[in-house]
């Protein structure tokens, strides 16, 4: 079984080096990323609910399966905006670390998650601010869900 310490390392490495050749398009691979996490999970197991909120729950109960996070909580603070909340999630170091050097952080749930609402159900979002990283381990972030033509 692989450590989280080096999948930490693995993927810090690469996305080290993705901002430093690319700049700000390394967001675009961000991005692209999570269209292809979400086509290769969704090829061994049914994410997709028949709500967007049930959708994100259910790829969040797959991410806990995993051990990519250790809990992983969604909760509505209206008709537009979620909460998003990540329990010690396996990339907190590498994400801190891209941060603190101005690199695009590898967003791997985050851009999981908003590649199956586009896909599933024609919704856009974008993260309000920056994320929380708190001491504990969590990180905290918020989201505004708009239709995809707007």
């Amino acid at each position: 079984m692989i450590q989280p310490e080096f999948f930490n390392f693995v993927v810090f490495s690469i996305f080290r080096a993705l901002g430093e050749k690319l700049g700000e398009g390394a967001w675009e691979v961000v991005w692209r990323t999570g269209e292809i996490l979400l086509s290769e999970i969704a090829r061994i197991r049914n994410v997709r609910g028949e709500t967007p909120l049930t959708t994100l729950r259910n790829l969040a109960d797959y991410l806990v399966e995993v051990g990519y996070v250790s809990s992983l909580e969604i909760t509505p603070l209206g008709p537009d905006r979620l909460r998003y909340v990540m329990g010690k999630p396996a990339i907190l170091d590498g994400a801190r670390k891209l941060i603190e050097a101005q690199l695009p952080p590898p967003h791997l749930s985050t851009a999981l998650m908003f590649a199956a609402l586009k896909t599933y159900h024609g919704l856009r979002a974008e993260m309000v601010g920056e994320p929380e990283l708190l001491p504990d381990g969590t990180a905290v972030e918020t989201w505004v869900l708009k239709p995809m033509d707007s």
